[in-house]
Parts: structure tokens; C-alpha cells; sequence
């Protein structure tokens, strides 16, 4: 009986060990992104340049790629899919 205590006291040993790194492999994600989502949205904007654009090419890409499917024809802010498609097809009945 004595053999089966000691493979069990090993299982429960490591089982144990696996679920303290798991946790803190948890916590170090957690926390890592939790830095990243403090950063002021101007530090990022004063990082990033955006190269000149070319108007045609975007109008060729928002009709190519289908932008205007979803966002009205000054492609600014989304359409509701109701407003889009009739009856509410997304709706699970």
C-alpha cells in the first residue's frame, strides 16, 4: 500500500507545481497586457506616420475590397446590418 501513497504523493506534487507555472504564466499575460493597454493613444500617434496616400488607389481599393458592403459611401462609420439587408437575416429565429 505504501508504493501506491508515494506514486500518488508524486502526481499530486506535480500537479501541483504545474498549476502554480500556469498561474503565473497567467499573471505575467495578464500583466503584459495590461501595460500595453495604458499606453496613451498620442504616444502611438506620434510614432506612427502614415506614408502619403493616393486618393484614386484608396477609392480603387474601398470598391475592390467591398468597404462600401459595409460602411456608408463616405466610408465612415458602419452600418448597421439591419439597415443593409431586409427582414433581419442575421437574427437566429
Amino acid at each position: 500500500m505504501g508504493k501506491y501513497w508515494k506514486w500518488i504523493r508524486r502526481v499530486a506534487i506535480t500537479l501541483s507545481v504545474l498549476a502554480v507555472l500556469a498561474g503565473m504564466a497567467y499573471g505575467a499575460v495578464f500583466l503584459a497586457v495590461e501595460a500595453a493597454l495604458q499606453v496613451p493613444a498620442t504616444a502611438l500617434l506620434a510614432t506612427t506616420r502614415l506614408p502619403p496616400g493616393n486618393a484614386d488607389e484608396g477609392a480603387r481599393l474601398a470598391r475592390i475590397l467591398g468597404c462600401r458592403g459595409c460602411h456608408r459611401d463616405d466610408l465612415g462609420e458602419a452600418c448597421s446590418p439591419k439597415s443593409r439587408t431586409p427582414s433581419g437575416w442575421w437574427r437566429r429565429t
